[in-house]
């Protein structure tokens, strides 16, 4: 169904009355929906016409008609998806063909953030290799910690002595509890 000569206005109107707004997840392929996007935009002449008719902005009909732009190997990669017209999307922010191929086959299980950065920096440092740029994307991601709180009740005087320490060290109480507890941790791994 990607091809244009299999797509007339009644199934393109459908298409994309189906899929344009609603759920991430579309019930076409993205490439079913470029291609009806397509052809709208050919029928009419205009972006904005196409947007205004199916009621979404006129970045989404740009981000669904660029996919046709990709090479062929990108297109490919998300052949049958339903999901993830942005991130692919973002590749066509890449003039050259060959730079858009590479690229395409480091993101293509990353998300759209991520794709995002990667072509972000492929664009700024296009004289390094996209390997080594996408590297350096993944290595500077903020690595996410999980932090749990828990309620301990503590006796007066378990709670004085506590206190009394994190005063003398002019460590909050919370870093001083955390810290005994990870250090009893340790001890006890040493034992084991």
């Amino acid at each position: 169904m990607h091809d244009m000569e299999n797509i007339d206005e009644t199934m393109a109107d459908a298409i994309l009355l189906a899929n344009y707004k609603g759920s991430k997840k579309k019930s076409s392929d993205l490439l079913t929906i470029a291609t009806a996007t397509r052809f709208k935009i050919r029928q009419w002449r205009s972006i904005r016409k196409v947007a205004e008719a199916f009621g979404v902005s006129a970045q989404q009909v740009r981000e669904f008609n660029s996919l046709l732009d990709l090479p062929p190997d990108v297109q490919k990669l998300f052949e049958g998806h339903r999901i993830g017209v942005s991130k692919w999307y973002e590749l066509s922010k890449l003039s050259d063909p060959k730079k858009q191929s590479e690229v395409g086959r480091f993101v293509a299980n990353l998300g759209a953030i991520d794709t995002r950065a990667v072509v972000d920096y492929v664009r700024r440092h296009a004289e390094d290799p996209v390997d080594v740029c996408v590297r350096r994307v993944l290595e500077s991601k903020t690595v996410k910690e999980d932090i749990h709180i828990i309620v301990v009740p503590l006796n007066q005087a378990a709670f004085h002595n506590l206190h009394e320490e994190s005063q003398k060290l002019e460590m909050p109480l919370e870093n001083l509890a955390s810290k005994l507890i990870e250090e009893g941790l340790k001890q006890k791994e040493l034992q084991l």
